[in-house]
């Protein structure tokens, strides 16, 4: 990522963060980029909650159990 303009070290990020079953820290995520998360994927975060396929819990971004198997489906919406 070094080099990468902040956009794409967003998205580098959020897509590794899926990846964990822990989810991404969106505390870190603010500190990390100066801005939440939400701030910046508002509508998208909006349409994949209404879908249940990622959820916010515990200050974390996380697929759902229906998100998991459809990870490849989420993903481009951070892109």
């Amino acid at each position: 990522m070094e080099g990468a303009d902040p956009a794409r070290k967003m998205t580098d990020t959020i897509l590794m963060g899926l990846r964990l079953l822990d989810g991404l820290d969106l505390a870190a995520f603010a500190r990390r980029f100066g801005t939440s998360l939400e701030s910046v994927y508002t509508g998208e975060l909006a349409r994949l909650t209404d879908l249940v396929l990622v959820a916010i819990t515990g200050g974390r971004l996380r697929l759902t159990r229906r998100g998991l198997p459809l990870a490849n489906e989420v993903f481009p919406a951070f892109v």
